[in-house]
Formats: C-alpha cells, structure tokens, sequence
C-alpha cells in the first residue's frame, strides 16, 4: 500500500480565488496604473486651465476650466503640421515594408524542412547580441550608400527587426497548421498564395503585434532624423517637440536681472509651459486612439507567438 503525503496547507498561501490576495492585487495593479498615469493625466488637465491657476499651482488634481486657447495657437502653427505630416508618412511607409519583411523571411523559417533553416535562424540570433555601433553605422549609411539626406537613411535600417521576424515565425509554427499547407499545395496553389490568402488572413493578431510596436517607435523616434536629415522641414514630430523644448530650456537659462522684467519672464515660461503641454496632448493622441483597435489581437499575439513554437 502506497504511503500517502499529506500536504500541509497554510491559511495565508495565496490560492485561487482567495477574495483577500484578490483585493491586494488588484489594488497594487490600480496604485501602479494611476502612478503610470498621472503625468500625463497632469499634462492634460493643465494644458485646458487657466493660465492664473497654473501659476498658482492649482492645477494638481483637477482642471479649473476649459480653456482651448493654447491648443489654437498650437495648431496654427504650419511647422508642427509639416511635422506631421512627415511623421505620418514614415509611419506608413515603415509600417508596411515592416510586416511585408517579417512576413516573408518568417513564412520559409517556419517551415521544418527548410534546408539550412537552423542555421538561418542562428545566424539571425548573431545581431541581437553584437552590433557595429554608431559610428560605422553612420559611415556605411552616409558615406557608402550616400543616402544621407534621404529618409532611406532611416526607412531602412529598421525595415527588419530580428526580434519581431522570430516572434513572426514562432506564430507561423505554433499557430498555423502544417496540413493546411500541404493540402493548400495539394490543390495547386503556390507559396505567394499560401502566404497572401491563407497565412495572413489567420496571422492578424500577430500583424496587429507587429503594427503596434512599429507604429509606436516609429511615430517617438526622432535620433536616427537628427542625425541623418539636416533639413528642419523634413524632421518628424519627435524632433520637432524635442527643438520647442530645446528652445526652452535656453530661454528659462537666462532669467532677467530686474523684478519688473522677471515677472514679466515668469509669465511667459508658463504660457510657453502650457501650449508645450498642448503639443504632448496633441503628438500622443493618434497613438492613443489607435491601440484600443489593436488591443484584443495584440494581447493573443503577443502571448501565442512568443510561448509556444
């Protein structure tokens, strides 16, 4: 007869279902949310009071009105518009030629009979570890390829990522059935087919993972433009936030000497203070209003594709 183990239980181990470790952790989880986001809660509610009470400090908590004004004047500003508008279009560009990279590469990879497919794949894993740097990676970009100037300077280096491409495959192998392949094969179709109507029909979530995270670092990015496009009308947003903010910090550097000329200086860092805050509101809403659509396949893909495979 076997021995029987008896398992001492504890009435503080944390179980399934235990209403007080519940309460414990969703609390912790909504104290961290509103930490995480009350910068930006802050940003808001000042950018819409009155000038007087972001002076006197009022504006903390809740916003003492509904002043549109710095959001106007922001506006009407053609530059932060040209900004925009070429933030948008590195956005789409990046975007497409992103997951039309990912994709491709993923789709052979994913397939176990591949010749050379481990190796392919080790071979891959060689530039999440080493890296040429900045400076090399600036002289092959500027100097050899000589598309300085250009926004192929900073379309290309990030059209493939190694990272998403074997997150891209991981979901092809764990998610679609080799047999729908083959019998996809079976009735005639070729590779461009299997991957255009059949793979990624059945790979949004891991698209929409792709999307999201391309989108969001294109659209914050502003080092590779500054470095490679001398033009301030070709800059994306980023760096034109990041010049207003420049231009800032050099004005609040040299405060006046006289009192009559410090007040009058103390007024406009705040009035500057504010419409900055109307720009950050302004730049992060697209990104705010596109995640919730890609929310619900970006959670499946990002779970499916990096644990299984």
């Amino acid at each position: 007869m076997s021995e029987q183990i008896k398992i001492r239980r504890y009435k503080t181990s944390v179980r399934e279902g235990n209403p007080f470790y519940t309460f414990v952790i969703y609390a912790f989880l909504i104290l961290f949310g509103l930490i995480a986001f009350y910068p930006f809660y802050y940003v808001i509610i000042t950018s819409i009071s009155p000038f007087r009470d972001f002076a006197a400090n009022k504006t903390w908590f809740f916003p003492t009105g509904l002043i549109l004004d710095n959001y106007i004047r922001v506006l009407r500003d053609p530059n932060l518009w040209n900004s925009y508008r070429n933030t948008v279009f590195l956005v789409v560009t990046i975007t497409f030629f992103h997951i039309l990279s990912c994709v491709t590469i993923a789709y052979p990879l994913a397939m176990p009979k591949l010749i050379g497919r481990k190796f392919t794949v080790y071979f891959l894993l060689i530039p999440l570890f080493f890296n040429g740097g900045l400076i090399p990676s600036f002289l092959l970009i500027a100097k050899y390829l000589g598309l300085y100037k250009s926004y192929a300077a900073i379309i290309l280096p990030v059209i493939t990522n190694i990272t998403h491409l074997i997150l891209t495959r991981s979901y092809f192998a764990a998610s679609i059935p080799a047999e729908l392949r083959e019998s996809a094969q079976i009735d005639g179709a070729n590779h461009y087919k299997i991957l255009f109507q059949i793979y990624l029909p059945l790979a949004v979530p891991i698209l929409a993972v792709l999307a999201i995270y391309c989108i969001v670092n294109v659209w914050n990015s502003w080092f590779s433009a500054a470095l490679y496009i001398p033009e301030s009308s070709k800059h994306p947003l980023q760096l034109y936030l990041k010049r207003v903010l420049i231009d800032m910090s050099v004005i609040a550097a040299t405060p006046p000497e006289t009192l009559e000329e410090l007040e009058e200086f103390n007024k406009m860092v705040a009035e500057r203070t504010m419409m900055q805050y109307a720009m950050i509101v302004i730049a992060a809403a697209p990104i705010l209003c596109i995640y919730p659509f890609l929310q619900k396949y970006f959670v499946k893909g990002i779970m499916v594709g990096s644990l299984k495979g």
